[in-house]
């Protein structure tokens, strides 16, 4: 983050492994909302969060499953994941590139904004 914390170039933020071979990039917390850039080769088990989340796909190919709904996504697709409803992703062409927006802030995700 520059020092106005209003720019940051993505290429700069810290890259942290999770499970499932996910890479993220946190680039933006605060109390209201997290900005997280993913980058995932294999998949997402299907899962759900008290937050509602916002995404949209930078690169690659995938097929995403939301509540009852299936579709295959790729660049240029933005989703919206309304809260508490269970959603995965099976990557079609690696790696895919989401930039993901969690309202409010991920609770189990607030540590990766103290690792950068």
């Amino acid at each position: 983050m520059n020092e106005s914390g209003l720019f940051l170039n993505s290429d700069e933020a810290s890259k942290i492994k999770l499970a499932n071979g996910i890479i993220a990039r946190p680039l933006y917390c605060n109390g209201k909302f997290m900005v997280i850039l993913f980058e995932v080769r294999e998949e997402v088990p299907i899962h759900s969060h008290s937050c509602v989340q916002f995404g949209f796909i930078l690169g690659g190919r995938a097929e995403f499953n939301i509540g009852n709904e299936t579709k295959i996504v790729e660049k240029g697709c933005f989703y919206y994941i309304p809260s508490n409803i269970p959603h995965g992703v099976k990557v079609l062409k690696s790696p895919l590139f989401a930039l993901d927006i969690f309202m409010p802030p991920r609770e189990d995700y607030k540590h990766l904004f103290a690792l950068t």
